[in-house]
């Protein structure tokens, strides 16, 4: 079959790679992990991973601040 798309290439758009980098700086900062490892990590598990951490996060200043309270 013939292309009839001028696109000849896959290309992540700028919110996503945007989202990415925001997610192995934060892992690079807080975790000790260094960007190859995060980088190398699958998608579904490097993003399963930053939300369990996250979580994990919101529910310690969750602790903190009734704690305060």
């Amino acid at each position: 079959g013939v292309c009839l798309s001028r696109r000849t290439f896959f290309s992540l758009n700028s919110n996503y790679i945007q989202t990415l980098y925001e997610t192995i700086m934060v892992f690079i900062t807080q975790t000790g992990w260094t960007y190859s490892e995060i980088f190398k990590l699958p998608i579904k598990k490097r993003d399963w991973m930053f939300k369990i951490y996250n979580d994990m996060v919101k529910k310690e200043e969750e602790e903190l601040s009734e704690e305060e309270n």
